[in-house]
């Protein structure tokens, strides 16, 4: 759940990631976390795909544990394993 708020293709998007640390909607878009992801060329094939998910201060200390949580197994790190196999086929 999440609205984009930078949209410059090829190169990178912002979206505000719409999930409280309780994983309700948050209407708010300046209280939202922001979710950054950027595109680099680095040879032909092959392209390096940067993450960045921050603003968990937004939250306080229950946004720290959102950060461990999506930052741990089962969240970020496998979503962009499943992105990089994807692409890869």
């Amino acid at each position: 759940v999440g609205t984009i708020l930078v949209w410059e293709p090829p190169a990178r998007f912002v979206l505000a990631w719409q999930l409280t640390p309780e994983w309700r909607f948050e209407p708010d878009v300046e209280r939202a976390t922001q979710v950054e992801v950027t595109f680099e060329t680095e040879a032909e094939d092959a392209t390096r795909v940067t993450l960045e998910h921050r603003g968990f201060e937004s939250y306080g200390e229950p946004g720290d544990d959102m950060r461990q949580e999506v930052g741990g197994e089962g969240g970020w790190p496998v979503l962009m394993k499943l992105y990089a196999e994807a692409a890869a086929a």
